[in-house]
């Protein structure tokens, strides 16, 4: 039952060495706490691990076209393309008027960067079956990086800054985006300007201008090409013939006709900016524009966002821009310090109170500081790993961390105690050192790695988004614990020898007074053995009630104190006529201001979109809670015409609590029709929330049915009338413009008032073999409704119905969605499924399963290898399950939701809860083999070990007390930090008490067991 003595005789060597050479030890420790404090500098802070999510994006802009247009000539061929690239998890497309946007999310463990390079191969294999009038086609990959680490929103009361465009790109966006460490700064909310050839029908028809042939002409008057390379005089010479545009003059001046017709004379051009033409914003009313920046890859966030506000407030010192005002909507550098100081808080009251328990266990203020210095000591140690591994200051690692505070002092507590007694028994503080870490090392090295080793699964297994939040909070933690055992095995025992010990009194102290009635305890549970089982049985049934009553739910409700209003616009509207409800909504909440307790309300909106979002004041402020001031919103929120607002909340995991469910496989149309039916019987469920449709409202348009027997008869193909009727109403983009202030974007579409009725469209002229035909011969037009966007999800047309789940758990809202669908009789053709919300819900939950099953399984590895029996390890085995116990009961207690961050904090359990035992079920076998009878060894390591164990017991859960009443959350609007917690003070608080009380009852069952098999394979041995 004790490991080999080489084993022995190789741990100790390392604290006969500090012992020895008590200098060379000093200095290693100085110098990695002088490394420490340089890498700490040195180390980036981030607020997010940098991390390349598996997901590319392809956009292909297509303006002024229908949906089906869009999803028929672009959307099926590329999507068909695309999925034949290899571990696709699932395909998501949007066909709109604007263009298509497809987003592919990839198996975890896909390099995206590849991705990107093949599926551009792929889109550039069907280019010729694309669009000819496809100009530009954007693809991208994600990354942590690409998130806005500012977000700002400017504004002026004094000013109109809607055509800024120009002085915000040159004197705002340009000099931030020079600031070391910032990648790139983007500006929405207002229009870049552009040349526009606004073409005059009339004119176009006077001339007998063809609209195909002008735009083919003007699409090769500005060129510039290598044409090949010739040799004079031994000089090699490029031949680049050139006719570029430069300035307005040389548009102006481009021959489009006979008789030197030039373009002037049937256009005008313009230096201009549509209006319609971007998404507007709104602060608190007013026109604003946003402006989001972006790190480089391992910059220090903290240091940047520095510099960027600096810079803001040179900026406004500027005349050319007086009267604008730069507000910070999100900035993730507070985000960090905030999250920061609240660790750093915890951790230090935390540590605190675990230095007052040591010294109420230790009654002397040397051992105590003893103990005390693995914490800064493992801290140190643990920067400068970070540093050279690659990691980052960030809320992950920060949490790591913040776990370790309570836990780094278990093996220099354990170590002390042991010292300590044993220098009642040596009088040479160096050999009570040496003989202590003897009989101490094998418990401690495996209360380390069985609590290491729960984060291996997620540090080694396969990638997911929740392995790699565990992984960084793991890598941390995992450091500072390896560390803490090492600084037990050298620094604690050469400190520890060097202090005198204090003359044994014979005052009874009140841990000898607890030790006395414990001896008793046990020994009357050991003797009543079914009393001890039936105790055993009622703790672990204990959980069912509990069980009942705890939700689970993975990301829980945030409350970020921001509030989101989606508009649901019915159908498509000028911006003009969008911005009159939104300023119906905004005057009410800004009326309501103080009541509603109001920070500022940012709105932006288009002709078929529209959002408002509703920062609420934080802090000394905070009187209402955040859903009490959604429902008196709520209240009276006035109606709006075009559409029907409701309240879209978001959940701690930054996905959306507003859930979906998708139905797929019929067309659009179909689709719809059946949705009407599904969102009626889900509004029927008692507690949930708002239920929409994830789509504006079908849009007015007119239907161009062409007349093939007339087209067939003038000898006009489909396409031709297609392409006519594409460039007059949506017009085209041209080869951009080389100027003194850059490239400029050139295009050209009929003037506003030659598109905008019924009957321009019908007057369009088609010239064919010299003869003119109008679109209103060629064709008819039927007024109808179309859909504003087209999804797809894995190719097949679908339809996104958002579920905003109320005050219902993810699980119960499941349940009750899938209970009603069920009883509803769909058509064959459309099936319905659970969105990715749903998805990323159960994953969590199987992901965190497994990992804990398999953090189960090496333990017992770690715990049977060591202690070189398959059985007694079971005894310590069977106490995490009551740590679990204690989970749910001080969860049921305080009404806490089970969540992402409770499983991390059980993960942190199972490792933890085994050392107690192991140091107990350590020492009782010691005894044992020493010949004591295992009755009288129970008792006397009971005694032996109860200071110890309540030591760091104590330590752990003193040290976690201030996080179980944090309400902050991780990063600012991630899960609580409570839960966490909560998970591992009530599972210690249990599990301790199973341990002292319980584990000795359990052992004598295996010990019977096992001593039971060896005298039947004994019996059958002697009869063969």
């Amino acid at each position: 039952m004790r490991p080999p003595d080489s084993l022995k005789k190789k741990k100790m060597k390392i604290t006969e060495l500090s012992l020895k050479r008590p200098v060379t030890v000093s200095m290693i420790l100085v110098a990695f706490i002088v490394a420490g404090i340089i890498t700490s500098k040195m180390l980036p802070m981030e607020f997010f691990p940098n991390v390349e999510f598996p997901y590319v994006y392809v956009y292909i802009p297509y303006s002024s076209s229908s949906p089906e247009q869009v999803e028929e000539q672009i959307t099926k061929p590329v999507e068909e393309v695309l999925s034949t690239l290899s571990n696709i998890k699932r395909i998501i497309s949007k066909s709109k008027n604007s263009g298509v946007g497809i987003f592919i999310e990839f198996k975890w463990g896909t390099n995206a960067t590849i991705k990107t390079i093949e599926a551009r191969e792929k889109i550039d294999s069907i280019k010729a079956d694309l669009p000819k009038d496809i100009q530009k086609i954007y693809m991208g990959k994600e990354s942590s990086a690409d998130i806005p680490m500012l977000e700002l929103i400017i504004s002026s009361d004094t000013r109109d800054i809607s055509e800024s465009y120009d002085i915000l790109e040159k004197q705002v966006k340009n000099r931030i985006e020079r600031i070391d460490g910032v990648s790139k700064a983007d500006i929405y909310g207002i229009s870049y300007k552009y040349y526009s050839i606004n073409l005059n029908a009339d004119l176009m028809k006077t001339h007998k201008v063809d609209l195909k042939d002008l735009v083919d002409i003007l699409m090769a008057s500005n060129f510039s090409v290598t044409a090949g390379q010739i040799t004079d005089n031994n000089i090699r010479y490029t031949v680049k013939p050139v006719d570029e545009l430069k300035k307005t003059s040389d548009i102006e001046n481009i021959i489009i006709g006979k008789n030197d017709l030039k373009l002037v004379d049937v256009a005008d051009i313009s230096y201009t900016m549509d209006k319609n033409d971007y998404r507007r914003r709104h602060l608190n009313g007013k026109t604003a524009i946003g402006l989001d920046i972006m790190k480089e890859s391992g910059a220090n966030i903290v240091e940047i966002s520095k510099k960027v506000k600096k810079q803001i407030e040179i900026l406004k010192k500027r005349d050319d821009l007086k009267g604008i005002n730069i507000y910070p909507v999100h900035d993730s550098a507070d985000a960090i310090i905030g999250s920061l100081n609240e660790l750093l808080k915890s951790g230090l009251f935390g540590f605190a109170l675990s230095f007052i328990v040591l010294f109420i266990f230790l009654r002397q203020i040397q051992s105590t500081v003893i103990v005390a210095v693995s914490v800064p000591f493992s801290i140190f140690v643990t920067i400068v790993f970070m540093y050279f591994i690659g990691l980052s200051m960030n809320i992950l690692t920060m949490l790591g961390l913040l776990l370790a505070v309570g836990m780094v002092v278990d093996n220099s507590v354990v170590v002390t105690e042991n010292i300590f007694k044993n220098r009642n028994i040596y009088s040479d503080g160096a050999k009570a050192a040496i003989i202590s870490s003897k009989e101490i090392n094998l418990a401690i090295t495996a209360g380390t790695l069985t609590t290491v080793i729960v984060f291996l699964p997620n540090i080694l297994g396969a990638d997911s988004m929740i392995t790699f939040y565990i992984k960084h909070i793991g890598l941390s933690f995992s450091i500072a614990l390896l560390t803490s055992l090492v600084i037990a095995q050298t620094v604690v025992p050469l400190l520890a020898s060097k202090i005198k010990q204090k003359p044994d009194d014979s005052k009874t102290l009140w841990i000898d007074k607890l030790s006395q009635r414990y001896k008793k305890i046990l020994a009357w549970l050991i003797v009543r053995r079914k009393t001890s089982i039936i105790l055993i049985l009622l703790l672990i049934v204990s959980i069912i009630i509990p069980l009942k009553f705890v939700k689970s739910e993975m990301f829980s409700s945030s409350a970020q104190r921001k509030i989101t209003i989606r508009y649901n616009i019915n159908d498509s509207y000028t911006p003009d006529k969008v911005g009159e409800s939104v300023s119906k909504i905004e005057n009410y909440l800004l009326l309501n201001k103080k009541k509603f307790e109001i920070e500022f309300v940012y709105t932006s909106y288009n002709g078929n979109y529209a959002k408002t979002r509703i920062y609420l004041t934080k802090g000394d402020d905070v009187i209402k809670k955040q859903s009490e001031i959604q429902e008196i919103i709520k209240e009276n929120l006035p109606e709006i015409a075009i559409g029907k607002p409701a309240f879209k909340r978001t959940s701690s995991g930054g996905n959306n609590e507003s859930l979906n469910i998708m139905l797929r496989g019929a067309t659009f149309q179909d689709l719809q029709k059946y949705s009407e039916k599904v969102i009626k019987d889900l509004q029927k469920i008692e507690k949930i929330g708002d239920v929409q449709p994830d789509i504006s409202a079908e849009e007015s348009e007119i239907v161009v049915k062409i007349n093939k027997d007339k087209t067939r008869k003038y000898n006009i193909s489909p396409g031709e009338i297609t392409r006519h009727i594409s460039l007059a109403m949506r017009g085209t983009d041209l080869k951009s413009i080389q100027t003194k202030d850059g490239e400029i974007d050139l295009f050209v579409v009929y003037r506003n008032e030659d598109r905008k009725k019924l009957s321009n469209l019908k007057n369009i002229t088609i010239y064919k073999d010299g003869k003119e035909y109008k679109l209103a011969t060629l064709a008819k037009f039927i007024d109808g409704k179309g859909p504003s966007e087209i999804y797809h999800e894995s190719r097949k047309t679908s339809l996104s119905i958002i579920i905003d789940k109320g005050d219902l758990t993810v699980q119960e809202a499941k349940d009750a969605i899938k209970k009603s669908i069920d009883s509803i009789d769909l058509p064959a053709n459309i099936s319905w499924g659970f969105g990715s919300a749903f998805e990323f819900e159960d994953e969590t939950q199987n992901s965190m399963l497994i990992n804990t099953l398999l953090a189960l399984a090496l333990i017992y590895l770690v715990m049977a290898s060591l202690f070189e029996s398959v059985f007694f390890p079971i005894a310590i085995w069977i106490s995490i399950i009551y740590a679990v116990v204690g989970v749910y009961w001080l969860f049921f207690v305080t009404f806490t939701t089970f969540d992402f961050l409770s499983w991390i904090g059980v993960l942190v359990l199972i490792g933890v809860v085994v050392n107690n035992g192991i140091v107990f079920l350590d020492h009782l076998i010691h005894l044992r083999n020493k010949g004591m009878e295992r009755y009288d060894a129970i008792i006397q390591a009971g005694s032996d070990r109860l200071r110890p164990i309540l030591m760091t017991a104590g330590t752990t859960i003193l040290s976690l007390i201030p996080l179980c009443f944090n309400t902050k959350q991780v990063g600012g609007s991630g899960p609580p930090y409570f839960s966490l917690g909560r998970a591992i003070v009530g599972g210690m608080l249990l599990s301790t008490l199973v341990t002292l009380i319980i584990l000795p009852t359990i052992y004598i069952i295996i010990d019977d067991l096992v001593c039971g098999a060896k005298k039947i394979v004994r019996k059958a041995y002697i009869k063969q």
